[in-house]
Parts: C-alpha cells; sequence; structure tokens
C-alpha cells in the first residue's frame, strides 16, 4: 500500500487539509497561555479570538482585558503566499493594530515549522500588493528565521506584552467587527420571572 502522503490530492481537500492543521496548530500555540474562543465560522479573518487568562478581572472593570485576534495560516511551500486584509492592520487613522496576529506554518511531522507575524511586521516588512491586501510569501519567509517561533515563550510574550498595551476603545471597535451584534430589546424580557 503506498503511504498517505505519496497519494495526490485534490487541490480543494488539500486547501481544506492545510486550513485545518494551520487551525489546530495555532490553537495548541496560544491555549498554553491564552483563553481562545473558535467561531464556528471564518468570516472577517478572525480565526480566534484570545483573551489573556486574567481571573482578577472582567468584561465590565474599568480596566478590561483586551482580546487579540488571530489568523491562522499554512504554507504548503515557498511558492504559496496568502494575502492578509490591510483593514486588519491599521485602524481609520492609520495607526498599526496592536492586537492582530497572523500565525504560519508549515511542513509535517518533524519538520513543521511556525511563524509568529504582528500588524507591524506586515506593514513594515511584507510586499502590499493593492490598496487592501499584503501578500505573505512562503519564499520570505522560509528565506529567514526572523519570524520563526524558536522561543514559544518569548512569541506568547510578544503577544501577551501587545494585548496589555492595546487601547481599550480602539480593541473594542476593532473586536465589534468580529462580535455578534447584541441588543438590548426589553420585550425579550419575561416580566413573570
Amino acid at each position: 500500500m503506498e503511504p498517505m502522503n505519496k497519494i495526490e490530492l485534490p487541490v480543494w481537500l488539500k486547501a481544506m487539509q492545510n486550513g485545518t492543521i494551520g487551525e489546530a496548530r495555532t490553537r495548541a500555540f496560544l491555549i498554553d497561555r491564552f483563553w481562545v474562543l473558535e467561531r464556528s465560522v471564518d468570516i472577517d479573518g478572525a480565526d480566534f479570538l484570545i483573551q489573556r487568562r486574567i481571573t482578577s478581572s472582567n468584561l465590565l472593570d474599568e480596566r478590561p482585558p483586551r482580546f487579540g485576534i488571530v489568523q491562522a495560516k499554512f504554507l504548503a511551500s515557498p511558492e504559496t503566499s496568502h494575502y492578509i486584509h490591510r483593514q486588519y492592520l491599521t485602524d481609520k487613522d492609520g495607526e498599526i493594530r496592536k492586537e492582530f496576529f497572523v500565525i504560519c506554518h508549515s511542513g509535517t511531522e518533524e519538520n513543521a515549522r511556525s511563524y509568529l507575524l504582528t500588524a507591524e511586521d506586515l506593514i513594515t516588512d511584507f510586499k502590499i500588493v493593492s490598496e487592501n491586501k499584503i501578500m505573505v510569501s512562503g519564499r520570505k519567509l522560509f528565506g529567514s528565521s526572523k519570524y520563526e517561533i524558536l522561543l514559544k515563550a518569548r512569541s506568547l510574550d510578544r503577544i501577551e506584552q501587545a494585548l496589555t498595551l492595546a487601547d481599550f476603545r480602539k480593541n473594542r471597535s476593532f473586536l465589534s467587527w468580529f462580535l455578534p451584534d447584541v441588543r438590548f430589546d426589553p420585550n425579550h424580557i419575561d416580566p413573570n420571572i
């Protein structure tokens, strides 16, 4: 019987498999340090919403915890590229968002590698291919260890520090894109309870 990694898969199946691998590896990486919230559907570029594991404060406090948004990507080869919407990287005033991250993965089994990119990394070091998109090239990532996650704790520290420094109002404004719209309607309250 031919080994599974030698069977040529259809392009659509390969893409789905790679997406699943990228998300699973990203979740495993983040879960050591953060509470990880997953969306059942990947829309608007947020694979994961993350929150620092803070039990001494909650969302209603004067200084509530900030959330982060993480996209997970898998690069099958140096020729693979992914495109990140610029609106995830900067706010309407052009300021770089501290709470947005892309984690890229490549390779399999013993050859697996991971890379952490902040919004600032993407804006300053990667090619802007249109007014709205920045290209993350496998060739660029594989060609340097600058973004490679070599020490997991140090990379998790970078994410945690960025969330600590994120401006609360901008953070919640940014998150409003990704969180469901909740509206209060007094008619939804049963007066008999």
